[in-house]
């Protein structure tokens, strides 16, 4: 059991790693944090896995008070108990390119930091999977992906929007929505499309009504990091 996360799976591999037995034990006990963080971030990609809030790349002022919002929510998460009694989400939205994953997957870094567990899913996977699904049972879902889902207090649904889905499967995401914001769980959302209209647009009112309700929108300002070959 580690002392950062209680109750949590000991990865038994650390001691493997190269050189732990000879690191200072402050050392061992980083190397350890940092294993118990990739056990608790599940499916992170390896692209975001050294994401993190104090290596985010703030060149203007927007990017300064987006940080400092993200940080503010982030400590009342991890401190405030008041804040479970209705939390919320968050939707990042803006342009390819803007860093949205980037401080988004950051962001849930910094809660696991605390002894909870967080999901990354990938819209665009889990639409085509709930096809899959529904067309090979005879229009019956069969599978576990809601209940992948609920088993996290924290999910990170990636690029919500990109998915190419038949109203049956769309109808099955917005009950995702749904399920999490009955269940006050926190679900941090990343999308290209343009809040609230677009999100209205593909989803319908009462699946934005959910997340106005469940979420803050946070707008990411207009540049491009890809472009700019810097690293958000």
């Amino acid at each position: 059991m580690s002392e950062f996360f209680p109750g949590a799976k000991v990865d038994e591999s650390i001691p493997d790693e190269p050189g732990y037995y000879d690191l200072p034990p402050e050392q061992q006990l980083e190397v350890q944090r940092e294993a118990m963080q990739r056990y608790q971030c599940i499916n992170i990609p390896a692209r975001y896995a050294t994401a993190r809030l104090d290596e985010w790349t703030t060149p203007t002022p927007r990017h300064e008070a987006i940080l400092a919002a993200v940080r503010r929510y982030a400590d009342r998460v991890n401190t405030d108990p008041v804040f479970w009694e209705k939390p919320l989400g968050v939707i990042f939205h803006g342009a390819a390119g803007t860093g949205k994953t980037n401080l988004a997957v950051s962001l849930m870094w910094e809660i696991v930091r605390m002894g909870r567990r967080g999901l990354f899913v990938d819209m665009a996977a889990l639409a085509r999977e709930l096809s899959l699904e529904y067309n090979d049972n005879d229009g019956e879902y069969s599978g576990d992906i809601i209940g992948d889902l609920r088993c996290f207090r924290i999910a990170l649904i990636d690029d919500l929007g990109a998915e190419r889905i038949t109203p049956d499967v769309m109808a099955k995401l917005v009950d995702i929505i749904h399920h999490r914001y009955n269940d006050l769980q926190i679900t941090i959302f990343t999308s290209n499309l343009e809040w609230p209209r677009e999100f209205e647009e593909r989803y319908g009112k009462q699946a934005v009504s959910r997340l106005t309700e469940s979420c803050r929108a946070i707008a990411m300002p207009e540049m491009d990091f890809r472009a700019e070959r810097i690293e958000p």
